[in-house]
């Protein structure tokens, strides 16, 4: 099995962008009411016709709620145009923000937040973030971080001031340097930042060690630098992988260096290091995956020949991906959030909505045609799914004392 962890800063980093990939909660990364953004020859005609990378720009000044639409709407359509460079099993979590009733509770609370003077928002740093990640094709590693995302939103809470957004690594609400730690009880407290151990000192995991080091036999030591040897992508410095040097050794490597196939990469959804080109796979890898070439629409695929850009793997056939509410009928698939009525992709139902024939987002479909949750949703207290978000009405599902998921009152 491939490792799939790579450099201690880029980990962290990257943690960061999956979980805005996944609930569109990062400091200022993705969108939710842009057209689709690739016009090339690759992209549905839907994509085409529409591209355009903000809904919100010609009335002149965006608000926190049009950059935090426009955002999730701009990483749903990465995700769909870049599918091969996302684990199959991992697709539908990371298309979740293509379905119009997604908006995660972080959504929610950065808005309240905002209105209510506890984050400020920058709209000229939203838009600039807006058109960086317009640019972006694909998703690879780190390489195509925007520097203006980080600036969109500011914590102005201090220490010891209530907050309710509970956050890992990322300010939302505290000021800079703080922490809101938010468990069963709401409102949360913004807490000191822990302070991460230095060369030597005892540790569990690398996270409580500082940025340029990684724990080893319980103790944080420092990352080994490109060409050094290593055993693991954890044991290299920041925006380096361990892979082959040529040899029967291993090295601590640039990903970004890689140009052209057989060059190594991180195997992990959402963490791509290819060129956009090229696609990472792993055949047996221990350590490192390989960058490959993929294949047009209409040749054969497997796990190891993946499809290029706007294209699924179906039946060992690369097949085109429909935009959102795009054209199904030539025997395009649709996101993963929608189904085909024969003609044009519609969102799947949700809860209480009749039943598609592909079935119900976020949850199931009942013996009586209705889409709805196997014995009911989850009550104060008890653990719960923070996908499915599988709490009844008035909880929401967070991390409680015990660091268990549990339905809590909605903060």
């Amino acid at each position: 099995m491939c490792s799939c962890v790579p450099g201690s800063r880029e980990r962290r980093h990257r943690a960061v962008v999956i979980a805005a990939l996944l609930a569109a909660c990062c400091g200022g990364c993705g969108g939710d009411a842009a057209a689709p953004t690739d016009a090339g020859a690759d992209a549905p005609a839907d994509a085409r016709a529409d591209a355009s990378p903000d809904d919100a720009s010609d009335a002149g000044v965006i608000s926190a709620e049009e950059f935090i639409r426009a955002r999730r709407r701009l990483q749903c359509e990465e995700v769909l145009r870049c599918e091969s460079r996302y684990n199959a099993d991992w697709l539908f979590s990371f298309e979740t923000t293509c379905h119009p009733s997604y908006r995660s509770r972080y959504d929610r609370a950065l808005s309240r937040a905002v209105a209510e003077g506890r984050a400020e928002f920058d709209p000229v740093a939203a838009q600039a973030c807006l058109a960086g990640l317009a640019e972006i094709e694909c998703f690879r590693g780190n390489a195509y971080y925007v520097p203006a995302c980080s600036s969109v939103f500011t914590g102005l809470v201090p220490l010891g001031g209530e907050c309710f957004i509970e956050t890992s690594g990322t300010w939302l609400e505290c000021a800079e340097g703080a922490l809101c730690a938010l468990r069963a009880t709401c409102p949360g407290e913004c807490v000191s930042e822990p302070i991460r151990g230095g060369a030597g000192d005892p540790c569990t995991y690398s996270f409580e060690c500082d940025l340029t080091l990684f724990c080893r036999d319980g103790t944080c030591t420092p990352s080994a630098g490109e060409g050094e040897p290593c055993t693991s992508h954890e044991e290299c410095g920041a925006g380096l992988i361990c892979g082959p040097d040529g040899a029967s050794a291993t090295v601590c490597l640039d990903p970004h260096a890689v140009t052209s196939p057989g060059g190594p990469c991180i195997y992990a959804p959402g963490l791509d290091t290819c060129p956009i080109e090229l696609v990472c796979i792993c055949d047996g890898c221990m350590i490192a995956g390989t960058c490959v070439t993929t294949a047009p629409l209409g040749a054969s695929c497997d796990t190891l020949t993946p499809c290029g850009r706007w294209a699924r793997c179906v039946g060992g056939t690369c097949t085109p991906v429909a935009a959102l509410e795009g054209d199904c009928s030539g025997g395009a698939v649709c996101p993963f959030t929608h189904w085909c009525d024969g003609a044009r992709c519609r969102p799947l139902p949700i809860e209480s909505q009749a039943c598609s024939p592909e079935g119900c987002f976020h949850s199931v479909c009942l013996p009586e045609g209705i889409c709805g949750f196997i014995g009911g949703r989850v009550g104060s207290g008890e653990v719960c799914d923070r996908v499915w978000q599988d709490c009844i009405d008035g909880l929401e599902c967070r991390t409680g004392d015990d660091t268990m998921p549990r339905c809590y009152p909605v903060c």
